[in-house]
């Protein structure tokens, strides 16, 4: 993804690929972000592609679709730290305040040029991890299952 000519800016280049693409999405240049709603095998989820243009950082966003109720915190915590020993790539993120649950996928390019193909794999992976573990966080939040044996439910 090269600055776009006319303005500059890399958010133009993110926004004109996304178009390119022929991605139904939404932008906002004030907030340097791109978000669409992506339909999983479990289901739909909003994914934001969040833009740190000055410090030449990328973060990709992946909200699970419902939030987790205050006495499901903790546990919702504890599934949250099982994933994560695991993955390679990102992290899932619990906001203990509102109980929203996310996972991040990120990257610092500061000295390289943000390709289409790094985008595209950022993007991917986020919606790869998402999609295996929402059944999880599904059956921890709504059927109210141990985190240990949701997280079994998907590995």
């Amino acid at each position: 993804m090269r600055e776009s000519q006319a303005t500059g800016s890399m958010f133009d280049g993110l926004v004109a690929f996304f178009a390119g693409a022929q991605w139904k999405f939404e932008s906002s240049a004030a907030l340097q972000t791109v978000s669409f709603v992506f339909d999983g095998k479990t289901g739909p989820w909003t994914t934001y592609v969040k833009l740190f243009e000055a410090e030449h950082q990328i973060a990709v966003y992946g909200v699970l679709p419902f939030t987790v109720d205050d006495d499901q915190r903790l546990a919702a915590a504890e599934l949250v730290t099982r994933i994560n020993h695991g993955l390679v790539i990102g992290n899932f993120e619990l906001d203990f305040s509102d109980g929203e649950v996310r996972y991040k996928t990120s990257l610092d390019f500061e000295g390289e040029a943000l390709s289409e193909k790094l985008l595209i794999q950022l993007v991917r992976a986020n919606l790869a991890i998402v999609d295996a573990y929402l059944p999880a966080f599904i059956a921890l939040a709504i059927r109210r299952l141990a985190p240990a044996a949701a997280l079994a439910l998907v590995e």
